[in-house]
């Protein structure tokens, strides 16, 4: 599989499909109602996250097993199992492993420690690159009420969106994320189940 930026590979490994249902006109993050909590923005310049480190630890008990589909432009499709294995007041441990549609393993088992407010950090985008809407969206795990990050930059020459979308009902993890490069999806990962 294609090295992916770090953002998007421990977003995926954090995360929390497929297509929207419908749109509510949205705003830009720091204007109009139903925007994320103005306590959660992290820096100046930056938009509020949609959740906080301790929602974020709240939403994601012991033992929560997420499975996701990943989608890359010429690649196999994959799926990535990721389990919070031990929960502590300022981090977690996770466990995720990869496999393809054959369900063999593909790679090695990862661990992964991490802190509860780098977590929270990973939705911390510019404000000025980033649009905030309410929108519901379906998933294989459900219809879900959302925030949608769209995140648009110029990479490699190219107009790059990504685009989360945060159940507001499950704290922490996006249930979708989408990467397009001049309008071409790159890069697609799909909640398909959550649980204990």
């Amino acid at each position: 599989m294609k090295n992916l930026p770090i953002r998007t590979v421990l977003l995926s490994i954090f995360i929390i499909a497929a297509f929207f249902v419908f749109i509510v006109p949205g705003q830009l993050a720091g204007a109009g109602p139903g925007k994320p909590p103005e306590a959660n923005r992290m820096k100046p310049g930056h938009a509020p996250t949609p959740f906080s480190a301790e929602e974020i630890r709240s939403g994601c008990p012991r033992d929560r097993k997420i499975v996701f589909q990943v989608e890359v432009s010429g690649q196999p499709v994959l799926y990535r199992t990721t389990i919070f294995v031990t929960v502590n007041p300022d981090d977690t441990v996770l466990e995720t492993v990869t496999t393809g549609t054959d369900g063999k393993k593909v790679g090695k088992k990862q661990m992964m420690t991490a802190k509860w407010k780098d977590l929270q950090a990973h939705a911390s985008f510019p404000e000025k690159q980033t649009e905030i809407r309410s929108e519901n969206y379906t998933t294989p795990a459900g219809i879900f009420d959302c925030w949608l990050y769209v995140v648009t930059t110029q990479k490699n020459g190219k107009r790059n969106v990504q685009c989360y979308w945060f159940a507001k009902s499950l704290p922490g993890p996006p249930i979708c994320v989408e990467e397009t490069a001049d309008g071409r999806l790159a890069y697609r990962l799909t909640m398909l189940k959550t649980g204990r």
